[in-house]
């Protein structure tokens, strides 16, 4: 199928500018293009991908392309997708490689103890491949894996040593064979099951998640699998380095980044400092809020060894700074934290959610080509008249998604302010609404009104959802709420203006009437996913609300970690976005299919406006920091 890579080669060429990247001694160079070969844990796409994510927004103006042509039960001998002369031809050589990645091993030891007749397979086949190699693509640049962790940290292995003992003596040999053929040999096996030890001693149950089957990590496990790949790659580990000093108003470092307009100024809680930054690299998007995943880089090296994203500010007096980036708060942190220095990357940026979109791109590219692959080249008659068509269409459509992802992982420009924390701070003045306006407009609708320091939503057919000015990330917000008789509103979080809705989406919690509320949606429960807790007495949901025309409080807690609701002091809901419990709850619903819950992680806080008269006050807000 060298045709394929005639065409995809030559469109690819015609998306990139030809400018070396300065990778600082990165095993990927310009040009190159990457297949990476294995058996299922390969055809998982996890590992690869994120290696391929990673350098794609490491080096956003560097030309590399990337294959992933793992195939499940493969052996060095070859196996589903046919003998490994065939596996070799269809699926690497047709891509004319220039970096190639072999990972094999977990199905040629058996799921035994270790037999040397078993291995002495193992240790031909694999020779014969690296031979095939040479012949046929002699100036193929190679990188041998030692085969990742079978799990006997989290479980009893199944015979004494274990089988990830047997894997190892087989990444001993990847070793020795490495050294013999120049290649380059990259361990993930080692690193991964130090950082599971680490994990299982600090939570048995979830390290286990690293490795569900205990032979294919998840998205986790498989996230330190790529850091061990990167690392034997020489990956860097700076996305940018920062160093200012607010006293003098001047950048002291600026590392893989250019730091412009920085300005100053001295009020009485001290100094604010702004900047405008245009990093030549994004973070990974890593993300911390999945808790096996956060649980997986607290054991592991992987943020400091390759992802560092810092920002260091001396020269800040008083206790709290907050952080805003484009006008999005990012968090607040003691001034000792900015002195020290802040990783970015750990935490929800602008940066991060242009990674995170580098990364949807990365696997829809690959989704397209599994399916041109697996389901048409590898399943079709090839003599259909309209196959060579249907392959060539689908190779351009991944070329289209490909040109997105690069596109989507050229640098910005971002506006940065560093102020003063004042901890809580006020949503609503009492005396105008200024700091707000309806979705999707500049101005705020006339049902909408002040009146004695109260925010009233007085004419619900002409009032709409109000929003904040401000976008919001982690944050604990407080205010008091009245309601008319009969009446429903809500208080939504992570709004966008995105999508065609004409109304506010998001997270939603619920006000109600409940005296007279006749909806089973009740005050305080997340809108059509979670309810309050019980009363122990009379098993119904708890109901702490006063009855309409009376002020109620509410306490409202958002964070990576949990998300809090409280009526009057009484916690009435706790839950995680995103857990496996959140999306499951969201499918379930009746709801599933409309746009109640939005994923952005940051956005406005909006209140509703269109179900009922309600009255808002001491609407206060403390920003938290991401990750905390």
């Amino acid at each position: 199928m060298n045709n394929r890579y005639l065409f995809v080669g030559a469109l690819f060429a015609g998306l990139f500018t030809n400018k070396a990247a300065d990778s600082n001694g990165f095993a990927l160079k310009d040009g190159d293009r990457v297949v990476f070969y294995g058996d299922s844990i390969t055809d998982q796409r996890l590992y690869t991908t994120f290696t391929e994510t990673y350098a794609v927004t490491r080096f956003p103006e560097m030309n590399v392309t990337f294959v992933h042509s793992g195939w499940g039960g493969d052996r060095v001998s070859g196996g589903g997708g046919g003998p490994i002369d065939e596996r070799l031809k269809r699926d690497v050589f047709a891509y004319n490689p220039t970096v190639m990645t072999i990972m094999l091993g977990m199905n040629d030891a058996s799921y035994r103890a270790f037999d040397q007749k078993i291995f002495s397979t193992y240790t031909n086949g694999y020779q014969h491949i690296i031979n095939s190699l040479h012949k046929e693509l002699p100036d193929l640049r190679l990188t041998l894996i030692e085969p990742s962790p079978f799990d006997d940290i989290t479980r009893q292995p199944n015979f004494e040593g274990g089988y990830n003992a047997v894997l190892v003596r087989y990444g001993e040999y990847i070793k020795e064979l490495a050294e013999r053929n120049h290649a380059t040999v990259a361990d993930l096996n080692t690193g991964v099951v130090e950082a599971t030890k680490k994990a299982n001693e600090k939570d048995h149950e979830l390290a286990t998640k690293l490795n569900p089957d205990r032979v294919h990590p998840s998205a986790s496990g498989q996230l330190l699998m790529a850091g061990e790949l990167l690392k034997a790659w020489h990956a860097p580990a700076v996305v940018s380095a920062v160093e200012i000093d607010a006293q003098s108003g001047n950048a002291t470092k600026s590392e893989n980044t250019a730091v412009t307009d920085i300005s100053k100024q001295i009020g009485d809680n001290g100094v604010t400092v702004r900047w405008t930054q245009k990093d030549r690299a994004l973070p990974m998007p890593v993300d911390l809020k999945d808790p096996a995943t956060a649980l997986a880089i607290s054991c592991s090296d992987f943020m400091d060894a390759l992802d560092r994203e810092t920002l260091k500010v001396s020269g800040l007096s008083g206790k709290d700074y907050t952080l805003k980036i484009d006008g999005v708060i990012v968090g607040t942190f003691p001034r000792e934290k900015f002195e020290e220095g802040i990783n970015l990357a750990t935490l929800t940026t602008p940066m991060s959610r242009q990674a995170q979109q580098v990364h949807r791109l990365t696997l829809q590219h690959n989704d397209i080509h599994f399916t041109r692959w697996r389901n048409v080249q590898t399943r079709v008659n090839g003599d259909l008249p309209h196959i060579q068509q249907a392959l060539a269409g689908l190779d351009a459509l991944e070329g289209d998604i490909v040109k997105e992802q690069r596109a989507a992982a050229q640098p910005k420009t971002h506006l940065y302010e560093l102020a003063p924390s004042q901890g809580w701070k006020s949503l609503f003045n009492g005396s105008d609404l200024s700091g707000w306006h309806n979705f999707k407009a500049k101005t705020v609708r006339p049902g909408w009104q002040v009146q004695d320091g109260v925010l009233v939503c007085v004419d619900p057919h002409n009032a709409g959802d109000l929003c904040t000015d401000d976008k919001f990330d982690w944050f604990e917000l407080e205010l008091e709420f009245k309601m008319a008789p009969g009446s429903n509103s809500g208080i939504m979080y992570h709004v966008t203006d995105e999508g065609g809705a004409p109304w506010a989406t998001g997270p939603e919690i619920q006000l109600e009437d409940n005296k007279a509320a006749q909806d089973p949606q009740r005050c305080g429960w997340l809108y059509a996913l979670y309810k309050p807790a019980e009363d122990p007495k009379t098993g119904q949901p708890i109901d702490a609300t006063k009855p309409a025309g009376e002020w109620n409080k509410m306490r409202i807690i958002i964070s990576p970690e949990k998300c809090e609701h409280y009526v009057n002091g009484v916690k009435y809901v706790e839950y995680v976005l995103g857990s496996d419990d959140f999306n499951q709850r969201v499918a379930k619903s009746k709801f599933g299919s409309m746009p109640l819950f939005a994923k952005s992680e940051t956005g406005y806080i909006a209140l509703q406006g269109d179900h009922g008269q309600v009255s808002f006050r001491n609407i206060q807000i403390r920003p938290l920091s991401s990750g905390k």
